[in-house]
């Protein structure tokens, strides 16, 4: 009995630490690339939902003025109270666990002549920042971009 129960806690150990190194990279690991600061379009799809999760919920100040590069689909939206859309980009987690991130160009872009179609996946880099909303409990991150490519 003993002997099984070493056989399965050494099986146990190997699985955990084998299954640690295929997904997870904290934002130091990510791979930085001339002037990107965080450049996730490699990550896979937990490792980038984590990631995201700590940028826009968890440490958002941390991230404030640095340079992120991120994958995703083009989903504009326009709240019933405004007379704009905003631009999102989401970028796909695992299981139902999409995040959207807000961008905002710094060049004058008109909607929809000047973004592509809903659905088409992005690459977008641009500096990171907050804002508040009185109505909304958490502030709201988005990117400063200069412009976006059609992957």
């Amino acid at each position: 009995m003993k002997r099984y129960l070493s056989v399965l806690l050494i099986l146990c150990l190997v699985l955990i630490t084998g299954c640690s190194n295929s997904e997870s990279k904290s934002g130091s690991d990510i791979g930085n690339t001339e002037g990107v600061d965080y450049d996730l379009t490699s990550l896979g799809a937990t490792a980038l939902h984590a990631q995201m999760e700590t940028i826009m919920i968890h440490e958002p100040s941390k991230y404030i003025g640095k340079v992120i590069r991120v994958r995703g689909a083009y989903d504009p939206w326009r709240p019933p109270e405004y007379n704009e859309y905003i631009q999102y980009i989401m970028i796909e987690g695992p299981t139902d666990c999409d995040k959207y991130l807000e961008f905002r160009a710094t060049v004058e872009r008109n909607y929809p002549e000047d973004y592509p179609s809903i659905g088409t996946i992005i690459e977008i880099q641009g500096v990171f920042g907050i804002y508040n909303i009185d109505e909304h409990p958490y502030p709201v991150p988005y990117l400063a971009i200069d412009d976006f490519v059609i992957v």
